[in-house]
C-alpha cells in the first residue's frame, strides 16, 4: 500500500475512530468539537452558528471561530453565506443522491481491489473489526458509532487507489449526521453488518466482479435508509420553510435526535 498522509478531518472527530494523538491548532480544536456536535445533532441542520456566541462558549476571540467554521465549510458540514454568516449545512435529498452515487462507485472499486490483493492478513483484520461491531450491535450509539466509523475507514484505507481514498475519506463525514440517526435503530445496524459481510465474503473469495457489484448494492442500501431520514429532516429545516432551527446551547441540547424527528413530523 502506498504511503498516505492522513487527512486533517480524521483528527477533529474525537468521538469517531482511533485518531492519532497530535497537537491541534486552536481553530482545529474548535472545529473538532463543533464537528462532533453537528454529527450528534446538538446543532440542527440549517441552524445559525453565531460567531459571537461561539466565541463566548469557547472563551476565544472571533478569529479562531471564523477559521474553524471555514474548515468545516471545506468538509461540507457548514455553509457560509455573505451577510448571513454560518449555518449547519442541510443535507438535501439531491445532495444525498449525488454523494452516494459517487460513494457506491468508489466502494465498488475498493472492494474489487481488495479481492484482487488476496491479503490474508488484511482479511483477518477486517473480520476482527466486523466481529467487534457485531458484538456491540445492541450498544448505545456512542459506543457503536466509533466502531462503525473505524471499520469504514479501515476499508477505505486498505484500497490502493490514492484518489479514491482521499475522496471517500471526506465523504465519510459528510453524511454522518444522518447516518448516526439511522444507526439509532438496532435493525438498521444489523442490516448494515449483514450487507457488509456479503461484500467481505466476495472479497475473501477473490471474486473481483462480484465484490464490486456487492459493494455497490451495500452502499445503495445505506443510501435508501439515509434518504428517508434526510427527506424528513429537510422538510423541517428553515431552507424548506419548516420550523426555525432550534436555538440550543452547545452544552445543553434540549432534545434527542429521536425526539426531534417526532416533532418534525407533527
Amino acid at each position: 500500500m502506498p504511503h498516505r498522509t492522513r487527512l486533517r478531518h480524521d483528527y477533529y472527530m474525537p468521538d469517531y475512530g482511533d485518531r492519532p494523538k497530535i497537537t491541534l491548532m486552536l481553530a482545529e480544536q474548535i472545529a473538532d468539537s463543533l464537528a462532533a456536535d453537528i454529527i450528534k445533532g446538538v446543532y440542527a441542520q440549517g441552524q445559525q452558528l453565531v460567531e459571537t456566541t461561539l466565541a463566548e462558549t469557547y472563551k476565544v476571540s472571533r478569529g479562531p471561530i471564523r477559521d474553524a467554521l471555514q474548515l468545516l465549510e471545506v468538509e461540507g458540514l457548514v455553509t457560509i453565506q455573505p451577510r448571513r454568516g454560518a449555518t449547519v449545512a442541510v443535507i438535501t435529498p439531491e445532495k444525498m443522491k449525488a454523494v452516494f452515487e459517487v460513494r457506491a462507485v468508489l466502494y465498488g472499486l475498493i472492494a474489487a481491489d481488495l479481492a484482487q490483493q488476496c491479503d490474508i492478513a488484511l482479511f483477518g483484520r477486517l473480520r476482527a473489526s466486523t466481529e467487534a461491531l457485531k458484538a456491540n450491535v445492541g450498544a448505545d450509539v456512542e459506543t457503536y458509532m466509533p466502531l462503525w466509523y473505524a471499520l469504514n475507514r479501515q476499508v477505505v484505507e486498505a484500497g490502493r487507489n490514492e484518489y479514491a481514498y482521499k475522496f471517500l475519506s471526506s465523504l465519510l463525514r459528510l453524511t454522518l449526521p444522518v447516518t448516526r440517526k439511522v444507526m439509532l435503530d438496532e435493525r438498521n445496524r444489523g442490516a448494515w453488518i449483514a450487507d457488509w459481510e456479503a461484500v467481505l465474503a466476495q472479497i475473501e473469495r477473490g471474486d473481483v466482479t462480484a465484490a464490486d457489484a456487492t459493494a455497490r448494492r451495500w452502499i445503495i442500501a445505506v443510501y435508501e435508509k439515509d434518504l428517508r431520514l434526510a427527506e424528513t429532516d429537510f422538510e423541517g429545516s428553515p431552507q424548506a420553510g419548516g420550523a426555525e432551527g432550534t436555538r440550543r446551547s452547545r452544552k445543553k441540547p434540549t432534545q434527542t435526535p429521536v425526539q426531534e424527528r417526532k416533532q418534525a413530523r407533527r
